[in-house]
């Protein structure tokens, strides 16, 4: 039987960065191949093991993330990363030992029809991971119909399980403009095409927008401006380049569609209007993760029956997360696993994965693999 707890400080130890997570793969395929998987294989950076029951029926996913992030932590504990410029401050090293929990109980108890497809997925922090996924062929070829993820939360309860409807965590993009006019004297302004004014209105927009967001939109957005240049150090020239950064946020998909088409119209319209040239460019896409209901309420049921504590979030997460990408090709559902009050929040330099929670998120993922997989334990929930 493996050791969950030794095997999630030798994954936090292991931490790498997104994209380079060749260790952390070699180490989670050394415990997979004694599991027997009928195939494993790595696809886009990510190590994916697949159950197969060589009959019809639908074909299941469920994902766990392996990428750290380029933070130097500050624990002192034995099972610190070797890298100190990389660590496990999102719990990843925690999501994957819990799949393999899963893969464990599979591998005893294994499929009576369909599919059961794991995917440890690579870079996550970064967004490309899922991405590149669901534009591969052969993970195409797999057929998922629904696939399942989630996520520990710092700050709920230890082991409750968190569900929400419709929109669990949002979209994001980092959007760049950059105006061009033309440089002239500081002391004669009106001889040049100073970029700064078209900033300016520009951030007046996005605050109306912000004011008038519950007219706009069907949902909860927040557009934050995180840097802005124009110009120099140089008192005698006024400048002819600005630049502005903003990450925008939206609940839902369709709201972060209509904000993107009317920042993008008044960008053209400060550009005719002031007589600057503009232009933009999207950066760090994240889908709003959109649940499948029928899923969702498949996840309550089951919490109900096994009497495992669960509650409904009021509001989706501001935070983004590219499990979204999945949603392109299955129908899809994410949910969260309390770590505890007092646990410290996700990417904090002192945070470290709450071992106590690999049971509970064990158990979960067993029981939606039991009610979909495993014949004697369908009888009592004909959900789909």
């Amino acid at each position: 039987m493996l050791d969950l707890v030794k095997i999630r400080k030798e994954l936090h130890s292991l931490a790498e960065l997104s994209g380079k997570e060749v260790k952390t793969r070699a180490y989670l395929k050394n415990l997979l191949e004694p599991l027997d998987p009928d195939d494993l294989f790595e696809l886009s950076g990510s190590l994916i093991a697949v159950f197969d029951s060589k009959t019809g029926g639908e074909n299941i996913a469920f994902r766990a993330d392996i990428d750290a992030l380029p933070i130097s932590e500050t624990g002192s504990f034995a099972h610190r990363s070797k890298d100190p410029l990389v660590s496990h401050l999102c719990g990843h090293d925690g999501h994957s030992t819990i799949m393999l929990g899963l893969a464990e109980h599979i591998s005893q108890n294994r499929p009576e029809s369909g599919k059961a497809v794991l995917i440890f997925q690579s870079a996550e922090e970064t967004g490309e991971g899922a991405k590149a996924l669901v534009k591969d062929e052969r993970f195409l070829s797999l057929g998922i119909k629904r696939t399942f993820g989630f996520h520990n939360l710092p700050g709920l309860k230890q082991g409750t399980i968190y569900l929400k409807k419709n929109s669990f965590a949002s979209s994001s993009v980092g959007l760049e403009v950059r105006f061009k006019g033309k440089t002239s004297h500081s002391s004669q302004p009106e001889n040049g095409i100073s970029p700064v004014p078209a900033i300016t209105r520009l951030i007046e927009f996005i605050e109306q927008l912000k004011a008038d967001q519950k007219n706009l939109f069907d949902s909860k957005i927040l557009i934050t401006v995180v840097g802005i240049k124009a110009g120099n150090k140089d008192f005698g020239i006024s400048p002819d380049k600005g630049q502005i950064f903003m990450t925008i946020r939206a609940y839902m998909n369709s709201d972060m569609d209509k904000i993107s088409t009317l920042i993008e119209a008044e960008i053209n319209k400060i550009s005719s209007d002031l007589k600057v040239l503009s232009e933009y460019e999207y950066f760090e896409y994240f889908p709003a993760v959109e649940n499948c209901n029928e899923m969702v309420s498949f996840i309550e049921k089951l919490c109900s029956e096994k009497a495992i504590q669960y509650e409904h979030l009021k509001e989706p997460y501001f935070w983004s997360e590219d499990f979204a990408f999945y949603g392109e090709l299955s129908k899809i559902c994410f949910f969260g696993i309390g770590s505890g009050i007092k646990q410290p929040h996700l990417h904090a330099l002192n945070y470290d994965f709450n071992d106590n929670i690999i049971k509970t998120g064990v158990e979960m993922y067993k029981m939606i693999y039991n009610s979909n997989f495993r014949q004697n334990a369908k009888t009592n929930l004909n959900l789909w």
